[in-house]
């Protein structure tokens, strides 16, 4: 459950269809630079947890925000 957001956005963008956004630039500069070694492995797990962590930050601030009556 943690990584089906990352992983979706890597599917979208190894088959070309991502939407723009940091995830999918990171990703694919990823994919890009090291594609099929461990630092691609290592970077992407790194990213996975920087991208979550951004995400629930993102989610905390904007969500009392969109709850205002």
């Amino acid at each position: 459950m943690r990584d089906l957001p990352y992983d979706a956005a890597k599917n979208d963008v190894l088959a070309g269809i991502a939407a723009s956004s940091v995830a999918q630039k990171v990703i694919y500069k990823l994919e890009k630079t090291f594609a099929g070694t461990n630092t691609c492995l290592l970077k992407g797990k790194a990213a996975r947890d920087a991208l979550g962590i951004a995400y629930a930050a993102a989610v905390d601030t904007v969500s009392p925000l969109l709850s205002l009556p």
